[in-house]
């Protein structure tokens, strides 16, 4: 019986720690990469993203995300700034095939693909008009959100380019609150790494008791209850995470 509560236990840790998500650091365990987000930022559930997708007929590829981050105070999430992040394993794309993404970027978007480092060029974005950051492998453009040909969001997307294929960070901003946010996004951006992930996972402060020491009764049973109900809740919640990857995976 205590072996078996000792492996409930380290299992109800390691399920803990590898949450994955903090207060700092977003960490992608599939992607394998992490960056940091605000403190005044936070990570929206699934299901309420699914359904803000599904009420605005969002095709099947929308649902490919990652996670979703918005800014606390935006009641609900997408009134305000917030970012959708999604990646594509493809292993480390050569020049030439970044050049096939980036041309693929200028059909997309009508213009011709220019090149400047990300901090220079986002002082003077223009719409529509992909950029490629050689130096941080960073490609980026800006497009409008129009509803009743009126102007009322920006979507500023970038692709990192990385050794397992394209890291995608999509930021969307009120026109109102673009200029004054765009900093916070190439922010993030610049935070991104791929080394190391194991070190940037949250560390989660978890009371261990010491099973050695304790006392066998007729009560054993009863006492690792509440510690499996905890690991069936966490299980359950893993579940409905992977259940939602698979989803927007098929």
């Amino acid at each position: 019986m205590i072996s078996l509560k000792k492996n409930i236990v380290v299992t109800l840790c390691l399920l803990l720690i590898f949450s994955a998500v903090s207060a700092k650091n977003y960490v992608s365990l599939s992607g394998r990469f992490y960056v940091d987000i605000p403190e005044e930022w936070e990570k929206v559930d699934f299901k309420v993203v699914d359904e803000y997708l599904q009420r605005n007929n969002v095709g099947l590829e929308g649902f490919y995300y990652d996670a979703v981050f918005a800014n606390k105070s935006n009641k609900p999430f997408y009134n305000g700034n917030y970012l959708t992040i999604t990646y594509e394993i493809r292993n480390e794309l050569n020049d030439k095939q970044i050049d096939s993404v980036l041309n693929e970027m200028s059909r997309i978007f009508g213009n011709n693909v220019k090149y400047f480092p990300v901090s220079d060029y986002l002082v003077d974005l223009n719409s529509n008009t992909p950029v490629y950051d050689k130096d941080q492998k960073v490609a980026y453009v800006i497009n409008d959100i129009t509803q009743k040909s009126e102007l009322y969001k920006k979507n500023l997307l970038f692709y990192k380019f990385y050794h397992r294929g394209i890291a995608k960070f999509y930021f969307y901003s009120p026109d109102s609150l673009f200029n004054e946010s765009k900093s916070i996004f190439e922010k993030i951006v610049s935070s991104f790494s791929s080394e190391n992930i194991e070190e940037a996972l949250p560390k989660e402060d978890v009371k261990i008791a010491d099973i050695e020491t304790a006392k066998e009764d007729n009560d054993s049973n009863s006492s690792w209850i509440p510690i499996m109900s905890a690991l069936i809740i966490i299980i359950i919640v893993i579940a409905r995470k992977k259940k939602n990857q698979y989803k927007r995976k098929y």
